[in-house]
């Protein structure tokens, strides 16, 4: 599976640690390698699920009924994936957390807006098996594509761009789960 990279930029060290010492404000909410950590394995999870989803189409046996239930179920999973990756994000604490957790939570939930959508037109398509036996096959394949990464992008480009928090941003590099996902330049 390709996996796309994400890069942030970390500013130089000097500029970092001048920001360090008394006198830091000091704000709710999860510490940074918390945030890093939900995040970065919320993403992982889903990246996963997309990549099973598109594969789906070509696995689906029986009927056109019990096709069409396959997929219903699978994408039900799919959505509660993102539905878990969503609730796992909190505010990190730091300077502007509230605003980066719903970059996350907002992402997430524009993508299920979408499921929801898809799902309902999907719903409503016959499940009658005629010509090729494939009518369930193709729409569902249409179904994953337009609700996995490779569809529609409602949100956005992935929210770790958007980040500019150095303690963030070094939790990110040091968190074993971004790895696959975020390169931090600095």
């Amino acid at each position: 599976m390709r996996k796309p990279a994400i890069i942030a930029v970390l500013a130089a060290a000097g500029l970092t640690l001048s920001a360090c010492g008394a006198g830091e404000p000091k704000y709710e909410g999860a510490p940074p390698a918390d945030f890093a950590k939900a995040t970065c394995s919320g993403w992982t999870s889903w990246q996963q699920a997309d990549h099973d989803l598109l594969n789906l189409p070509m696995t689906l046996s029986g009927t056109g009924a019990e096709q069409k239930a396959q997929v219903v179920a699978a994408v039900d999973e799919y959505k509660s994936l993102l539905t878990a990756a969503r609730d796992q994000v909190k505010a990190p604490a730091v300077e502007e957390g509230a605003t980066y957790a719903a970059m996350f939570t907002d992402f997430y939930d524009s993508r299920i807006k979408l499921i929801d959508e898809r799902m309902a037109e999907f719903e409503s398509f016959p499940d009658t098996l005629e010509l090729n036996n494939d009518q369930v096959q193709l729409e569902a394949l249409d179904v994953a594509t337009d609700i996995g990464q490779n569809g529609t992008t409602p949100g956005g480009p992935p929210p770790f761009t958007s980040i500019k928090d150095q303690d963030i941003l070094k939790a990110f590099d040091a968190e074993p789960s971004c790895k696959d996902w975020i390169t931090v330049i600095g």
